[in-house]
Order: C-alpha cells, then sequence, then structure tokens
C-alpha cells in the first residue's frame, strides 16, 4: 500500500486573541490560500488561565456559505445563536455548525468556566459549502466527547469525529463528506490512517513532535499531504496532539470575505445587504 507524503508545510501565523489567548493561523497562508474544501485553520492555545482571567470572546456576528467547526481539546465555551440554540461545549467536545444561508452565533467561555479558570486548548476550521448547499437552511451539532467513537491502541487515541476510520462511523453526519479525527499520540508510536482517493487531506500538529515519510512536522504546523497513495503514517517522537483533516476538493470559483464564503463578490455584498437588513436573524 503506497504511503502518502508530504506536499507542504505551513507555519503558523499570529492572525489575533485576547489576553494570553492568541490565534495561529496556518491557513490561509500567503503559500497556500486554501485546501479545498478546508479554507481556514485557528489554533487557540494551549494556556492555563486564572480564574477571572481575560480570554476570546466573540459577541454576535453573522456567517454564511460555510460550516465554521470547533473541535476542544480542552477548556469550555458557549454558543448561543440566531437559530435559537444555547449549548456548552467541554473537554473532548465538538461544535459543528453549518452556516448555509446564513445566521448569527456568538461564542464565548461559560462564567462557570471564566470563574474557576483552566487550560483552552480549540481548534476553529472552516469548511466551505459547494454552491448548491449555500442556500439550503442552517443547523447546529452540539457533539460531547462521550457520543464520539474513540479508537484506543497502544500508542495513540483516535476520535472520529466525522467521516469513518476503518469500520468506525463518526459522530456527527455533515452535509458534505468529512473525515475529522483528534489524536493524541504517545512517544514512539505510529499510526496508519487510510485516505479516500482524489480527496485532499491535512494534519495539524497541536503541540508534539511528528514525522510523515521522513518529513518532521513541529507545533502548530500543517502538513499538507500529496494526493497520491491510499495511506498516511504518522510517527510521534514525542507525546503529540494532531487534527487529521480529509475532504473532497470543491472545484468552483469562491469569495471569502469577513464572515461570509461564497462564489462571487455580488454574493458578498447581497450577503452584507442580508445581515443589515436583519434576514440572518438575531441572537436572543
Amino acid at each position: 500500500m503506497a504511503n502518502r507524503s508530504v506536499q507542504k508545510i505551513l507555519p503558523s501565523i499570529i492572525a489575533g486573541g485576547g489576553g494570553r489567548v492568541f490565534i495561529k493561523q496556518p491557513l490561509p497562508h500567503q503559500l497556500q490560500d486554501q485546501v479545498s474544501p478546508f479554507i481556514l485553520l485557528h489554533h487557540a492555545g494551549p494556556v492555563n488561565l486564572a480564574p477571572f482571567e481575560e480570554s476570546i470572546n466573540f459577541g454576535p456576528h453573522p456567517h454564511r456559505g460555510f460550516m465554521p467547526v470547533t473541535f476542544l481539546f480542552s477548556g469550555a465555551g458557549h454558543h448561543k445563536d440566531s437559530m435559537g440554540n444555547d449549548a456548552t461545549i467541554t473537554s473532548g467536545g465538538v461544535q459543528w455548525l453549518n452556516a448555509a444561508s446564513g445566521m448569527i452565533h456568538d461564542e464565548s467561555q461559560p462564567e462557570s468556566f471564566h470563574r474557576s479558570g483552566g487550560v483552552i486548548d480549540l481548534i476553529q476550521l472552516w469548511i466551505n459549502l459547494p454552491q448548491a448547499l449555500k442556500s439550503t437552511a442552517p443547523s447546529y451539532v452540539n457533539a460531547p466527547k462521550e457520543i464520539i467513537p474513540v479508537i484506543e491502541q497502544d500508542g495513540y487515541s483516535l476520535k472520529v469525529v466525522s467521516g469513518q476510520y476503518e469500520m468506525t462511523a463518526g459522530a456527527i453526519n455533515p452535509p458534505i463528506p468529512i473525515d475529522s479525527f483528534m489524536i493524541e499520540m504517545k512517544a514512539g508510536s505510529t499510526l496508519q490512517i487510510p485516505t479516500r482517493k482524489n480527496w485532499n487531506a491535512l494534519v495539524f500538529n497541536l503541540g508534539g513532535s511528528i514525522t510523515i515519510e521522513g518529513k518532521q512536522i513541529q507545533n502548530d504546523e500543517l502538513a499538507v499531504l500529496t494526493l497520491e497513495g491510499e495511506q498516511v503514517v504518522i510517527k510521534a517522537s514525542a507525546q503529540s496532539r494532531l487534527l487529521f483533516l480529509a475532504g473532497e476538493p470543491i472545484n468552483e470559483p469562491m469569495v471569502s470575505y469577513g464572515p461570509f464564503v461564497m462564489n462571487t463578490m455580488d454574493e458578498i455584498r447581497e450577503s452584507y445587504a442580508d445581515y443589515k437588513a436583519g434576514k440572518m436573524g438575531v441572537v436572543a
């Protein structure tokens, strides 16, 4: 079985934050605008916050045309949106938001976490939608860690968030097929992940040290894999936390501007007009 190799390694830049929590961004990057269908990846943390210490809070803001997904490796988050959802996610959980035709949401830390403090370590990922799905109704899924299948082997733990790993199906079934796995590896361990033909695949290193076909990927680096090969073999030289992503490319024009991801600039302008006119609702 042929192995995929590393086509490109994208280091992170600092793209904002709050207090001591910095947002690190390997995608988009000056070397790579997108790896369709993945268009943005933000890593916040890990940082151990003291009680009542300033963190990252985003007040009500709109989205349209894509799926913002939060993988919470550690910490807690509070979500409210214009669809009426009001939920808390905790360590190991995932929040899968499909903005589709448009909605507004608010992101913060719950008051209980703000009072107690603790370690924040999360990824927010933006996944594009094909044009045919950008006008569909938005939706929200909160998947606590208890419902996410876990593959435990000697040396690693793999959570199947969406898609499929061997015979295990993920907890979330998004409107387009996406393989997304939250992974922890011990030093000296090796992990083999089957990859689907003609799908783009990425490996992001939240912390630790791994190699793929002899290429070393360090903290906050994103490995873009080649299309050739039927699996990726990951070796950990230190205890590591990873996010594996794979999806079928969307071969359509894409315009990403502010909180909207559409196919044309006219659609971006229409999105702003609809938001200002209140057509995306309000957060109660």
